[in-house]
């Protein structure tokens, strides 16, 4: 039996296709690359102020320090965030610490905001944190790309300022 040359480089382009895909898929679903875009997501629909996609990445498990659930946390988010007009976060000290399944991403946060309310207040504080946030993050199941925040920590943050307690952003935080 002859094999032809055309036969040959058919062969041969289909290969180097292979391979190439192979190269690809296994760069696009690298457990970090896709924690690092989990993340830069999640901040990234905050700063645009959806608060649907922000909640989106917390974990049905969520919790944290000042007492939110992801239900809880959700309906917060979509109750504050349209008192926002622009939001930019700054974020410095990164750091990612990733075992397997879960992570723990640490960041300093500055806020640059306009609106009304309580969103001058929000600001004042988180550029006033001297500690990170801290957010723990778990990947759901097997699906590398998947990373969901099952807690935030900030020991300084004063969620009660804004949370659950507060009716309307326009009245006075305090």
């Amino acid at each position: 039996m002859e094999i032809s040359r055309k036969t040959v480089v058919i062969i041969f382009c289909a290969g180097l296709a292979l391979i190439g895909v192979g190269v690809v898929f296994v760069y696009a679903l690298d457990s970090d690359r896709c924690l690092a875009r989990s993340w830069e997501g999640f901040i990234a629909d905050i700063e645009d102020r959806n608060a649907s996609a922000a909640a989106g990445y917390l974990d049905g498990d969520y919790s944290d320090s000042w007492g939110y659930t992801q239900q809880t946390l959700s309906s917060d988010l979509r109750r504050m965030m349209p008192a926002f007009s622009r939001l930019t976060l700054t974020l410095s000290d990164v750091t990612i610490d990733r075992n397997g399944a879960r992570a723990v991403i640490s960041a300093r946060v500055g806020m640059t905001a306009g609106g009304y309310g309580y969103v001058t207040d929000a600001a004042r504080q988180i550029n006033g944190l001297k500690e990170p946030f801290v957010l723990h993050w778990k990947r759901d199941g097997l699906l590398p790309w998947k990373w969901n925040v099952v807690r935030i920590e900030q020991a300084e943050f004063d969620a009660r300022r804004y949370g659950a307690g507060r009716s309307s952003p326009l009245s006075w935080p305090f």
